[in-house]
């Protein structure tokens, strides 16, 4: 029973981003006038998948896909103002982030990499598991290195035949 409410609880978050999300892009579409693109903002936390994290915070083109990006996907996207309507909002400082258990608040444009940059070695490990540690910290991959062009995750078989230096630099 509890499988299945996780299971129900998963199908109904994932549908609700997808509506939300397609009512953003209503949104987007109606002012591309004034628009540059949109923004992603994945979730902060040890659950955010490698495609997730290597689209937070990038701007994209208003025709790119949008979130969800998979199955219980929960990024959103945001509009990007041209940059003759951009002006500061206040208010606009601060996002939510997990750390330690406790929701607290960052920088509002830090990246997914720069949170993960910024927490304990165990969560990095616990996160990126110890191959990629490796290749993210002594081979100097960035996380969007992890999926390829179709927002696949790549094996470290695959990521080797595309990124044999970092595997050198890291000793794998």
């Amino acid at each position: 029973l509890k499988k299945q409410r996780s299971e129900v609880d998963t199908l109904i978050r994932t549908v609700n981003n997808h509506i939300s999300s397609d009512a953003r892009k209503k949104v987007l579409d109606n002012n591309q006038e004034v628009l540059e693109g949109f923004r992603v903002i994945a979730t902060l936390d040890g659950r955010t998948t490698f495609i997730c994290a290597s689209k937070d915070q990038k701007v994209f083109n208003l025709d790119d896909p949008r979130p969800p990006y998979h199955y219980n996907c929960r990024s959103v996207h945001t509009p990007v103002l041209k940059q003759e309507y951009q002006a500061a909002i206040p208010g606009l400082t601060t996002r939510a982030a997990r750390i330690d258990g406790k929701t607290e608040q960052i920088g509002a444009y830090k990246t997914f990499e720069g949170y993960l940059k910024d927490q304990p070695y165990e969560f990095q490990i616990d996160y990126l598991g110890p191959a990629r540690y490796k290749l993210w910290k002594q081979g100097k991959l960035d996380l969007d290195k992890f999926v390829d062009f179709n927002d696949n995750e790549l094996s470290l078989d695959e990521l080797r035949a595309r990124e044999p230096e970092a595997f050198e630099l890291a000793g794998l």
